[in-house]
């Protein structure tokens, strides 16, 4: 009898630790903060009207912000979660809709992720200092910022708007899908099989301040729009 009753508490304790790690909010307002603390491996995010910007920092919080650029302060009647007490998320899922005039910032501590889905349905999507392993990630409109980072493993589509990458590396297999727009590189790194199938537009590869290496596979395309390697 005794080993069923402990075997029932550790059963609720499993519980309970996947509660605390694995979380996924919906979200249909503009007045929402999240604050995380501590690690996380895998971010999901679904976004159909902001901003999205995924930075290192000093400390993990996941932010709403005005388009005035005012930070809306937590108020708990709106709904706000804090999850500050939490030191590790496995998976962390944030879905927003009508959610215009306000952006998504998250900053990490580690500056690393292990997975990121992302699907952003309008607005800029922005990378800075931060290391992924793999990736998938999906925009529809705005540009794509990919700044001071390290991508492996990602599978990224641009509909419309301009691809930049400045100061990154790109590799291990990455496959970048532009519909529409240029695509700029500026002292960024290719290597381990990175290809870019581009729809419309320019890229613009430049050998004076970028890595490019087509022995590793490395691998330029465009049906419509010009290629600049110089």
């Amino acid at each position: 009898m005794l080993k069923k009753i402990l075997l029932v508490i550790l059963f609720i304790f499993i519980i309970l630790a996947g509660i605390a790690t694995y979380n996924t909010i919906h979200d249909g307002t503009t007045h929402q903060t999240y604050n995380l603390k501590g690690e996380i491996s895998t971010l999901s995010l679904v976004d159909d009207a902001s901003d999205v910007q995924i930075n290192a920092g000093n400390q993990n919080q996941i932010q709403v912000t005005k388009s005035t650029g005012d930070t809306i302060k937590p108020v708990l009647s709106h709904g706000n979660l804090d999850f500050t007490h939490q030191n590790h998320f496995d998976f962390f899922k944030l879905i927003r809709f009508g959610s215009s005039g306000s952006n998504i910032i998250i900053t990490l501590t580690k500056h690393e992720l292990k997975e990121l889905y992302l699907h952003n349905s309008a607005g800029d999507t922005t990378i800075n200092g931060i290391n992924i392993k793999s990736s998938n990630m999906h925009s529809s409109a705005g540009d794509v910022h990919i700044l001071n980072s390290r991508l492996d493993h990602t599978i990224l589509k641009h509909s419309a708007g301009d691809l930049d990458v400045d100061n990154s590396t790109l590799g291990a297999d990455d496959n970048f899908h532009s519909s529409a727009g240029d695509n700029t590189f500026t002292g960024s790194k290719f290597q381990y099989g990175y290809h870019l199938k581009s729809t419309a537009g320019d890229n613009s590869p430049s050998n004076h301040s970028n890595h490019f290496d087509e022995e590793k596979g490395t691998k330029i395309s465009s049906a419509a729009g010009d290629n600049t390697i110089q």
